[in-house]
């Protein structure tokens, strides 16, 4: 139908114009429709274009940002595994030096416990002389001077708690000793007794701190054993007790 209306339409501009006027204005319709349905094909092909320029841009920024980020993730995982690989390194290191600082500090704590122990057993052992005995004292005097210098080269392996607690004991070892070096000992006064067994007291607390210390850092003992109940079973760990303060 709407074909024969189209027919009509030509035949009455045919009618009406004449047959040149109106090929020649059928033309000039026909050129425009051409026309535009060219630009409407180009302007569906260059959307297409771009389109398929947009994704390939897509894509090969896609490549390219994967590839990087590959190198990035690869070049991160070498960093990581060589910042590892120094840190064992400085930890094995550390480990080293400690297990070396622990070692020293063992052999400084034995050297002034065994040095303690014979400068008060040679001072102790003055007690119980029936009269004066200046060799005797020289000899406890000289175990007491070996007994100060091997803690002050190495007090600093020592805790601020011991530090003031050997020096006291060193101090009152040397007033005693002086007594037995004047030559006045014998009869023993009340004062001086008192004395020997304060100070007998003073070593009994240091020891023992020691004592604990230097097996800890031989690792013989543990920081908190575990200790059994009634029942035989094992008990939960618990801190270290305190030292009594008994020799």
């Amino acid at each position: 139908m709407l074909a024969s209306i189209w027919m009509e339409a030509i035949r009455d501009v045919f009618a009406g114009l004449g047959g040149l006027a109106a090929l020649t204005l059928i033309l000039v319709f026909l050129s425009k429709a051409l026309l535009k349905h060219s630009f409407h094909k180009d302007l569906a092909d260059h959307h297409a274009q771009l389109a398929n320029q947009v994704i390939q841009a897509y894509n090969d920024v896609k490549l390219q940002s994967d590839k990087q980020l590959e190198m990035l993730k690869t070049e991160l995982f070498r960093e990581v595994e060589q910042f590892k690989y120094r840190l064992e390194i400085a930890a094995h290191e550390r480990r080293t030096v400690f297990e070396a600082m622990h070692r020293e500090r063992a052999a400084a704590i034995e050297d002034v416990y065994t040095k303690l122990v014979k400068a008060f057993n040679s001072l102790y052992a003055l007690r119980n002389l029936g009269g004066a005995d200046i060799p005797a004292a020289r000899a406890a005097q000289a175990e007491i001077t070996a007994f100060y210098q091997a803690f002050d080269y190495k007090r600093i392996y020592f805790t601020e708690e011991i530090t003031p607690r050997v020096l006291e004991i060193e101090h009152l070892m040397g007033r005693l000793v002086e007594v037995y070096l004047a030559g006045m000992a014998p009869g023993h006064a009340d004062g001086q007794l008192d004395e020997m067994q304060r100070l007998r007291n003073m070593v009994a607390e240091v020891r023992r701190p020691l004592e604990v210390e230097f097996r800890r850092l031989l690792g013989v003992v543990q920081e908190y054993p575990v200790r059994p109940q009634g029942n035989g079973q094992a008990q939960a760990p618990g801190p270290v007790a305190q030292a009594s303060g008994r020799g």
